[in-house]
């Protein structure tokens, strides 16, 4: 760790204003900067999770819930939390 992360405001109310800050773009961004392969990977994900129809699972920290989305697609029953209100 370096001294200026040392020193960088980790504190639950900073983290929660970032995530504010960028969710109204967060998941256009995300897909832009990996050219779309995040959507494969979050569907792969689901998949490998291999969840029995109607199971039920906890995305914790599931930001705009596009992994959620992928494991409801794949069958599962899936609660998701975030600590940024404005991520869900």
């Amino acid at each position: 760790m370096t001294e200026a992360t040392a020193r960088l405001d980790k504190s639950g109310r900073t983290i929660q204003d970032m995530f504010a800050g960028v969710a109204p773009r967060y998941d256009l961004l995300n897909h832009l900067l990996s050219a779309n392969l995040d959507v494969v990977w979050r569907r792969r994900a689901a998949q490998v999770l291999d969840l029995p129809p109607g199971a039920p699972a906890v995305d914790v920290c599931c930001g705009t819930g596009d992994l959620a989305i992928a494991a409801e697609e794949a069958g599962a029953v899936v609660t998701g939390l975030d600590f940024s209100g404005e991520m869900l």
